[in-house]
């Protein structure tokens, strides 16, 4: 049934698209995005940006000749520098004498430009808080066709498709401390060409990226996507049950990572899966037992008259309890570890209770078990849940006269170790394994210690372990193969000797 659930769902996960798939689109989408941004950029927004850093250029040369002007021993070295590093052409203009100190004549000439220097810069001496002036000559004529006087905020005009030329005036103080004025004229050159010779490169261009963009995310999509598949398919042998599945996919180390849990995960699985047949073999084997004792006493008792006696009968009860202890195990490890059991906590006196576990245990002396009890402190008193502490007891005991060897002695000691109780449940056995004494306590479990039949689910330890889990308590074993076992838990005491 779970088979089939799987493979439904693997079929309907199959509809909704492969990683290649996707991660391929992702690609693409990619690519043409850029391409799309570099037809924005370098064709769309061309003039724009040729416009605004022409802009930029004319006013900052303006504005560093302004500095240096005052230095007349490189004035015309800069002024000329300048001239042909930014091809502008700049003007000094004798703002009290009406003449020109210095120009590029042929800049002038070449734009055509018609105008009245004194009244071009009559704004800038009659008003000093406006220090910089920009014209925009169009295209007809050059004749002027924006004229903004700049109060800290960059002028927008140049925009304009008419806008030809873009002329900076200011004012300056030069070496003899006299105002003079200063013109820097810079040229707009039309981009139309360029842009056309743009287009055709980016046209090749966007062919040559879709075209190496289509096999690039062919294979980075399958290089992605191939590690992964693998895992995919090597998860669905192991959902359907088959748990020596080896997951090695490679490349990459979120995936390597991935593979190394999942073969971890596998094993676990597999382990546990082992562990729920035993656990099967063994609930099987002990209530096979007890259910044939019943079954042939009871036979014995009905074909044979003289057999129906209290013997038999006792025989037949103590059949009915092992068997209802078995199924009350089964019953209580599955209600403690799905957290459907809550715990129930009092104040315990652990004299009372220690005695009376070690009580249960006196028909033991019958079969030559010797059950001693070691009180190493006083009597006091702990805060938790008596039934299951008692269960704990209980099967720590069953465990202990299990495998307690030839000499049948099990120690049940108690003693104050700091502000905790300690309770140790002790015997001289096989001991166990120092590789199988974490494994113990997981359920199912069962130790290979022992070389012949030992009754037992392999469950009392977990239940064990799941119940002290619950009272946050510290538990433990030590325990040397040839030497026997020490079983230990510890409870905190109440602070008063007294319970409340």
């Amino acid at each position: 049934m779970r088979s089939n659930v799987t493979d439904n769902r693997l079929k309907r996960n199959r509809k909704s698209g492969s990683l290649y798939r996707k991660l391929f689109y992702y690609f693409l989408a990619f690519t043409v995005i850029f391409i799309a941004l570099l037809w924005i950029l370098q064709v769309f927004t061309l003039n724009y940006s040729y416009k605004s850093s022409r802009l930029n250029d004319i006013m900052k040369t303006g504005r560093q000749v302004k500095a240096e002007i005052s230095d007349e021993d490189s004035a015309d070295e800069i002024i000329e520098d300048l001239s042909i590093d930014r091809d502008t052409a700049i003007v000094l203009y004798d703002t009290s004498s009406g003449s020109i100190i210095t120009s590029n004549a042929q800049v002038i000439d070449e734009l055509r430009i018609r105008f009245n220097l004194k009244d071009l810069f009559s704004p800038l001496v009659s008003s000093p808080d406006s220090p910089e002036i920009l014209l925009y000559m169009n295209s007809k004529g050059m004749e002027v066709s924006r004229f903004s006087i700049m109060k800290g905020k960059s002028d927008r005009s140049y925009y304009d498709a008419d806008v030809k030329a873009i002329i900076y005036l200011t004012t300056a103080t030069n070496e003899e401390d006299h105002l003079v004025g200063l013109m820097v004229i810079g040229s707009i050159v039309p981009v139309e060409a360029t842009v056309s010779t743009l287009r055709r490169q980016l046209v090749m261009i966007s062919i040559i990226l879709l075209i190496v963009s289509l096999l690039i995310a062919m294979i980075a999509a399958r290089n992605i996507s191939k590690p992964i598949s693998e895992i995919n398919r090597q998860a669905a042998l192991l959902a359907r049950g088959s748990y020596d599945t080896e997951f090695n996919a490679r490349g990459y180390r979120e995936i390597e990572e991935l593979s190394t849990t999942l073969d971890a995960m596998a094993e676990d699985l597999g382990k546990a899966d082992q562990m729920q047949k035993e656990l099967i073999a063994n609930v099987s084997h002990d209530l096979r037992t007890p259910l044939t004792m019943i079954s042939g006493y009871g036979e014995l008792m009905r074909d044979i008259p003289d057999e129906n006696n209290p013997e038999n009968v006792q025989i037949i009860i103590d059949e009915a309890k092992r068997l209802t202890s078995l199924v009350n195990n089964l019953l209580d490890i599955s209600k403690l570890q799905s957290g459907n059991e809550a715990l129930s906590t009092g104040i315990i006196n652990c004299d009372d209770m220690v005695y009376g576990v070690v009580q249960s245990y006196q028909m033991m002396e019958a079969e030559g078990y010797r059950i001693m009890v070691e009180a190493l402190t006083e009597n006091r008193y702990i805060e938790a849940d008596q039934a299951r502490i008692q269960q704990v007891l209980y099967n720590l005991m069953n465990n202990a006269i299990n495998h307690c060897g030839d000499d049948k002695e099990v120690i049940l000691r108690y003693q104050l170790e700091g502000d905790a109780m300690r309770f140790d449940v002790i015997d001289h056995g096989e001991g166990i394994a120092e590789d199988e004494l974490e494994k113990i306590w997981q359920r199912y479990y069962k130790s290979d210690r022992t070389r012949h039949y030992v009754p037992g689910s392999g469950i009392g330890l977990s239940i064990v372990k799941t119940i002290l889990d619950m009272h946050g308590a510290e538990y433990g074993v030590n325990s040397k193969l040839g030497e026997g076992s020490d079983f230990y838990f510890k409870i905190k005491v109440l602070e008063n000797d007294e319970p409340r």
